[in-house]
């Protein structure tokens, strides 16, 4: 491992992706908008080789067993709604429900393993599923700290029974980041409390940090990396932007109201500002769409490639 190379480990609670309290995306499960967002700043900055993001097998076991609680959670839930309806409406009306993917939780089980197979095989050059360290030396270290309620260890409490070792899995997704990084620098993306109270009591190496802000993390890989973000650069990326990526061009388009497939052409800046405190880009440039020019003014986020706002939009005589 070369020492200017970055490790991000996310842990499971900045991984899911949850649309309200207590339900997961069933569906072609999604990461976060944080895990997204690190991802397209990696790719778009072509920092694949310098930058690799980390999941814990551990997290990832933990991820699946989310999933498929909450398959059988909102199975049972829409079952029982769908018998009671019946009882209701009796004849009225006919309820069924066509299961289209799975049949039953072992074959949703079986796809959600497919699922991330190929999602991790489509990121390989930059995410890995790492293996927690299962030799004795590390258990008989975590079981020393779990003895003495050393953080991330924490005390838990029941109404019969006072836990001083609670946090067995936080302490191995810890040592999995830890081992797998050596001296490279780690980022743990994380909003864990007991690993709060690890970092701040000063309990990890120099090399390894906690954040769980994106702006925070993209600040700490182009200080460690020695990468300058200067307006100049910004802009040539946002040139780049504006220029060949489909995605921001159709975005943009249907912003103001052009279908995807229109021809469009970018022909130069006209005012250009980064706003590095929260990493967005006010610019007012020309266009040439469909044989006419035109004029836009609008904050552009680089590292989500998300137009935040069109300002404005105009004719070029307007």
């Amino acid at each position: 491992m070369t020492s200017n190379k970055i490790f991000l480990l996310f842990d499971t609670n900045m991984l899911e992706c949850r649309f309200d309290k207590d339900c997961l995306f069933l569906c072609q499960p999604k990461f976060s908008n944080l895990f997204y967002e690190i991802e397209n700043f990696i790719k778009s900055n072509h920092l694949e080789n310098n930058v690799s993001l980390l999941i814990s097998e551990i997290s990832l076991s933990e991820l699946k067993k989310h999933l498929r609680a909450c398959y059988k959670s909102k199975t049972d839930s829409l079952n029982a709604s769908m018998k009671n309806y019946k009882k209701i409406f009796g004849d009225l009306f006919e309820i069924n429900v066509n299961k289209n993917i799975c049949q039953d939780i072992d074959e949703y089980s079986e796809y959600i393993d497919k699922y991330f197979e190929n999602l991790l095989k489509e990121r390989e050059t930059y995410l890995c599923i790492v293996q927690y360290p299962k030799d004795k030396e590390t258990i008989t270290k975590l079981v020393n700290k779990a003895m003495i309620t050393q953080a991330p260890f924490s005390e838990a409490k029941t109404q019969t029974k006072t836990y001083t070792d609670a946090g067995f899995k936080d302490a191995l997704i810890y040592e999995t980041l830890e081992q797998f990084i050596g001296n490279n620098f780690g980022i743990l993306v994380s909003n864990d409390n007991d690993f709060k109270t690890f970092f701040d009591k000063g309990l990890s190496p120099e090399n390894i940090i906690m954040q769980n802000d994106k702006n925070q993390i993209i600040q700490s890989i182009y200080e460690h990396l020695e990468i300058e973000k200067p307006s100049e650069q910004a802009e040539y990326c946002f040139v780049r932007d504006f220029t060949v990526d489909e995605y921001v061009i159709e975005t943009l388009l249907n912003e103001v109201g052009f279908n995807h497939d229109s021809n469009y052409n970018f022909i130069r800046v006209l005012k250009f500002s980064l706003d590095n405190e929260n990493n967005q880009i006010c610019a007012e440039f020309e266009t040439n769409i469909n044989g006419d020019k035109y004029i836009f003014e609008i904050i552009y986020e680089p590292n989500a490639r998300e137009i935040i706002e069109v300002i404005s939009f105009r004719g070029e005589n307007e």
